[in-house]
């Protein structure tokens, strides 16, 4: 069982996969969708299989992505026009489901023998035959989303390698940008690391010296996002906490504190810098969110480009 007393397993049934994505009932849609006032769009999805490299985690190898036919393979002669002289190009893509902007399923992450809602951690064995990310993109994200500029709160274009988002910190930005965050939110946390690490400034050497700013394991912080019921977490980062603990040591403690015994769902790599700077030009920090991963048999995780509508 859980080791804290924050848990949501049980709550909304033995065979729930969905977790705290529970909380958006069709009201929290409509709420959501009040939030759109100005019809301005923003994807917050990120390309990949790029010549120049992905933004991709230590530990994962570059996504690939392959042409099947195209207009070499009518040149040459290894395949034939259509009777009518059309022609084709079709492709394929071999990746990391945590190789872009994704979301993780609840079976990711775990601590001792059970996952989410209580499953024997053996359920993952050769693919997550429960809470997989099928169960969420059947069901799809869609709700309040609130921005949370915290580097730009901080005076900096990006956060510092290992800095540290408290709680103390998300809820001075909030009242800083004049935005309430309200039961059931989908939160997004900007550091401006994402930028940064794109222009080739970061740590990129291994797994041992990636050191990322995120928020960090605090029971006041875990209390909240339960007391608060959010739903989601959504950062610019590659893990939306810090790889590296206070004690400087890889424990990923949020991945389980709050996604496995809370049920949160995490999404990660979220392209953010084009939206918060929207949101600072006209003091409009929530929006429409809705967003739904590929639905993978048996996947941890579900590429996603989530639509913010402000």
């Amino acid at each position: 069982m859980p080791h804290l007393k924050r848990t949501n397993w049980g709550r909304w049934g033995t065979a729930d996969q969905l977790g705290s994505l529970n909380f958006l009932t069709q009201a929290e849609v409509l709420r959501g969708i009040r939030s759109a006032r100005q019809g301005k769009v923003f994807t917050l999805g990120g390309e990949f299989c790029r010549p120049e490299g992905d933004r991709l985690a230590p530990g994962r190898g570059s996504n690939l992505h392959l042409m099947t036919s195209d207009k070499s393979h009518f040149d040459s002669g290894r395949r034939a026009s259509l009777p009518n002289g059309g022609e084709f190009a079709d492709d394929m893509v071999m990746m990391y489901t945590h190789g872009t902007t994704h979301v993780d399923a609840l079976g990711h992450f775990w601590r001792g023998d059970r996952i989410y809602n209580d499953k024997p951690a053996s359920s993952t064995i050769g693919g997550l035959r429960v809470n997989s990310i099928v169960p969420i993109g059947a069901r799809g994200i869609v709700g309040r989303g609130v921005l949370l500029d915290v580097a730009r709160f901080k005076g900096v274009s990006h956060l510092s390698q290992g800095q540290v988002v408290t709680l103390a910190d998300l809820l001075a930005t909030a009242a800083a940008q004049g935005v309430t965050i309200e039961p059931h939110d989908l939160l997004l946390v900007r550091t401006g690391w994402l930028g940064h690490f794109e222009e080739g400034e970061s740590n990129r050497a291994d797994e041992d010296g990636f050191s990322e700013p995120g928020l960090q394991y605090d029971e006041d912080l875990v209390d909240w996002f339960f007391e608060r019921e959010i739903p989601l977490l959504a950062t610019d980062g590659f893990t939306n906490e810090c790889w590296i603990d206070l004690n400087h040591e890889k424990t990923m403690e949020l991945h389980i504190s709050l996604m496995s015994e809370l049920g949160i769902l995490f999404s990660e790599l979220n392209v953010l810098d084009e939206l918060a700077a929207d949101c600072a030009s006209d003091g409009q920090f929530d929006f429409l969110y809705a967003a739904s991963p590929l639905m993978i048999y048996e996947a941890t995780a579900g590429p996603l480009n989530p639509v913010a509508i402000k």
